[in-house]
């Protein structure tokens, strides 16, 4: 890329480009040239075009229609089904629903309440031996993270992979990289204490 900053007028400016332009026509090549200019300040562009909100839910074959019919036609299969119709505002989807649903029917350790893990508890999270102190405790958090039980934890040491806030759900909050949530089956309570190196900094599956 060239990049001009010329201390002359716009004709000199222009004549600059022109020459430019003429010995990459010559030579042809990649050119990028960005030009600036103090005497530009105030000049008027052609407008750029602007679409209006009201123009563009009229049309039939934007994002925002497809989504539209996309959300109707799983309204109506739930109904079809006898099931809880989606929220309106889109954050549902058939493939995530049907999995909840074959994940709570299944039923398990996961989706009984949590018991003898509280908030303020120093814990070890597996795999890797992670450690850190249970920040909270609760169940079906939302924001496309299965369902069940879950445990947030504030790491020691910054290897999770959040802030405390999970699926655009914020539920604790400490330093990036320092929060996971995980199944409270990872979770061992005792006297652990802080580590003083990165050791166990593995992430597994069940960990958001």
């Amino acid at each position: 890329m060239v990049a001009y900053n010329p201390p002359g007028t716009l004709a000199d400016v222009h004549a600059y480009v022109t020459g430019v332009t003429a010995a990459a026509t010559q030579a042809p090549s990649t050119l990028r040239l960005h030009v600036t200019h103090a005497n530009m300040a105030g000049t008027t562009f052609a407008e750029r075009f602007v679409l209006t909100d009201a123009a563009y839910a009229a049309r039939p074959d934007s994002v925002r229609a497809v989504k539209a019919r996309m959300r109707a036609a799983e309204a109506a299969a739930a109904a079809a089904a006898g099931r809880e119709p989606p929220p309106a505002d889109g954050a549902w989807s058939a493939t995530r629903a049907a999995r909840d649903r074959r994940l709570a029917a299944a039923g398990g350790v996961d989706m009984e309440p949590v018991t003898g893990v509280a908030v303020g508890d120093r814990v070890e999270v597996a795999p890797g031996g992670k450690r850190g102190v249970v920040a909270w405790v609760g169940a079906d958090v939302g924001g496309g993270v299965p369902p069940g039980w879950w445990v947030g934890v504030t790491y020691d040491e910054p290897v999770g992979r959040n802030d405390g806030r999970v699926g655009g759900v914020r539920l604790w909050s400490c330093e990036a990289g320092h929060g996971g949530l995980v199944r409270a089956r990872n979770v061992a309570v005792g006297d652990f204490p802080p580590r003083d190196d990165l050791e166990g900094s593995d992430l597994g599956d069940d960990e958001v």
